[in-house]
């Protein structure tokens, strides 16, 4: 995570870029300052945007093209996502040198997309949950249609988020199985699902019918709720996946909730309602919580040193995050292996 004199490098970067954008900047706030960095761009006219800098070598310009290629179509299909906004050269994004280096950064804007994050209007508890899960299984059949009904650019291209990419021996999000946290019997644990899901995975393959472009991290805190209208953010980890394992990554931060098997029901109600899929495909659902729940202590191991800062300003150590993750994760190995 940036220091502060990170952050005030990052926030002059931010203020000279901005002059390459058509428009004329009142204000700018720092909103989130993770692996990519977010501000809230407001300007003279009443408008009001996001200013993404992109953490360095994660994706490459064809990746981020891509991503504004989707995310734009997404918008113009009257679907809720930030719709990009091209600088005065027309270029979908910005590619600037700090201060004094050749070292660069690549930044996008696109609209300000007012709300809450569902994670914080469920935990507020004060408006019933399950219209809000219904609408999200709206919102993710909503994507997953527009994605197996788009005709990709020609260069189109994300990473995949199939079996290899998942829980294969280089996975996206590194080696969850191998972390110095793991005592030998959980590893051992880990290790034996993880070659069982792997022999699920291949058996199941790739039909387009719930396989294809996806959110890939449609978590409550990238999703706002502005009303009754929910609205899909961060399109940073967009792959080719199945569409269970975005379902599941939906759903996986609630599934400790004593109403985790109200909220599942509501979600499918409302996915069912906007897109077939068969009761076959949704059997393996519980296989793809798990694989998430993998998937997230392999990023965790390999993002944090020490801490995390969340979006709520709480400091969380390496130690405490895995000290939690690792036994539910461990625990949920063993009733699939059971199962």
């Amino acid at each position: 995570m940036p220091n502060r004199s990170e952050n005030l490098e990052m926030t002059r970067l931010a203020t000279a870029a901005l002059n390459h954008w058509d428009i004329e900047v009142s204000g700018l706030s720092l909103i989130l300052a993770g692996e990519n960095i977010v501000y809230r761009v407001d300007t003279s006219a009443g408008e009001s945007y996001a200013l993404r800098i992109h953490r360095p070598g994660y994706h490459s310009m064809d990746e981020l093209l891509s991503e504004n290629q989707w995310t734009s179509a997404l918008s113009s299909a009257g679907i809720s996502v930030p719709r990009p906004l091209a600088t005065k050269s027309g270029s979908a994004y910005l590619t600037i040198a700090l201060d004094g280096s050749s070292e660069t950064r690549v930044l996008g804007l696109s609209g300000w997309m007012p709300g809450s994050q569902l994670a914080e209007v469920i935990a507020a508890r004060d408006r019933d949950p399950l219209p809000l899960f219904t609408a999200l299984g709206v919102l993710l059949g909503q994507l997953h249609n527009h994605a197996a009904q788009w005709t990709q650019p020609k260069g189109f291209t994300r990473h995949s988020l199939d079996a290899q990419g998942l829980i294969g021996e280089n996975p996206w999000w590194s080696p969850f199985w191998n972390l110095p946290e793991m005592s030998a019997l959980q590893m051992a644990t880990i290790i034996k699902a993880r070659d069982r899901l792997r022999l699920m995975l291949d058996d199941y393959g790739k039909s387009p019918d719930t396989f294809g472009l996806t959110h890939a991290d449609l978590v409550p805190q990238n999703v706002l709720v502005n009303a009754d209208q929910l609205v899909a953010i961060d399109f940073d980890d967009a792959a080719y996946g199945w569409h269970q394992y975005d379902i599941a990554t939906a759903l996986v931060e609630f599934r400790d909730d004593v109403r985790f098997s109200e909220f599942q029901d509501a979600l499918l109600g409302g996915y069912k309602s906007t897109r077939p899929i068969t009761e076959a495909a949704l059997g393996l659902l519980p296989a793809f919580l798990l694989i998430r729940q993998l998937v997230t202590i392999g990023w965790t191991g390999s993002r944090f040193q020490s801490h995390f800062t969340n979006t709520a300003g709480v400091v969380l150590t390496r130690a405490e995050m895995l000290s939690k993750m690792i036994p539910a994760v461990v625990t949920q190995c063993e009733k699939f292996l059971d199962s």
